[in-house]
């Protein structure tokens, strides 16, 4: 494997992990596996749409376009995608539970949901 294999399956999973922080943003309050399943659809189907002629005519037209929607469908982007995703999530599981930020539909540790959550009366 080649450094410019490696730099692209790198580069798809950075893409990736863009998706899920523009996600999470754009909906910050759903939970972060939500926000990783709607990133990994994003990025599932940007791959499949470069198995039409779509993507390329887009970009003669406009060819910043290549760089978000690719030119050529690669089976290996979805792992890089989805390691990328993986990534995020975990990532901001971690920081969320570590800053003590909760987000709706998130569990304490001891797997009850917090009574703001809930939607029961805090004093």
């Amino acid at each position: 494997m080649g450094s410019g294999t490696w730099t692209n399956h790198t580069g798809d999973a950075l893409y990736a992990v863009l998706i899920y922080l523009l996600v999470a943003a754009v909906a910050s309050r759903i939970p972060s596996w939500q926000a990783a399943a709607a990133a990994l659809a994003v990025c599932t189907a940007v791959e499949l749409l470069q198995l039409s002629p779509l993507p390329a005519a887009l970009g003669e037209i406009f060819p910043p376009a290549r760089l978000v929607f690719g030119t050529t469908f690669g089976m290996l982007d979805l792992v890089s995608y989805g390691t990328g995703v993986l990534a995020a999530g975990l990532l901001d599981g971690v920081l969320c539970r570590r800053l003590d930020v909760r987000r709706p539909g998130s569990r304490s540790l001891s797997g009850a949901v917090p009574a703001e959550a809930s939607g029961q009366d805090v004093p």
